[in-house]
């Protein structure tokens, strides 16, 4: 089969496009509500980037680092509706990436990444619910409390985030 973009880098044997989410997109509840029929596949280490944030999370090429996230199965309607959350393609980019699955695993996987960031610390509920993604993939405190310190002092919010 010849590549032709992320999605089919990415694509599984039963047609399901593996993706890789860091973000607002990790914790289970979320991806229900947005992707219904979304598969939890496993925990993922993302190696040689970093998690950063320009008001929301992004991740960057960066030696020697690591962005632990979830993989989930999507089908393409599953993607659409996360291109439109996450504002592709202006916002942000997808590329195909090797991720490792928890088992030892070695995946290709999509991933989105910031096109156009700009500098901003995030909303506390936007940060929270990234602990929540780690905490619902039993992703070490250690992480948890690295989100924390690199998202600095929050903004605080009344609203919540989904």
């Amino acid at each position: 089969m010849e590549i032709k973009n992320e999605l089919d880098a990415a694509r599984r044997d039963d047609g399901r496009i593996l993706y890789f989410g860091y973000g607002a997109n990790m914790p289970l509840d979320s991806m229900a509500d947005r992707c219904p029929g979304a598969i939890p596949v496993d925990q993922a280490t993302l190696e040689d980037y970093d998690l950063v944030f320009k008001l929301y999370a992004d991740v960057i090429p960066s030696l020697g680092h690591r962005v632990e996230g979830a993989v989930y199965a999507l089908t393409d309607a599953h993607v659409a509706r996360l291109d439109r959350f996450e504002g592709y393609p202006s916002l942000y980019g997808r590329k195909a990436v090797t991720v490792t699955l928890r088992c030892g695993e070695h995946v290709q996987a999509m991933v989105y990444f910031m096109i156009q960031g700009r500098a901003g610390r995030p909303f506390a509920v936007y940060r929270d619910c990234l602990i929540e993604g780690c905490r619902d993939w039993g992703i070490e405190e250690s992480y948890q409390q690295d989100i924390i310190r690199k998202a600095g002092d929050v903004v605080p919010s009344i609203v919540t985030y989904r």
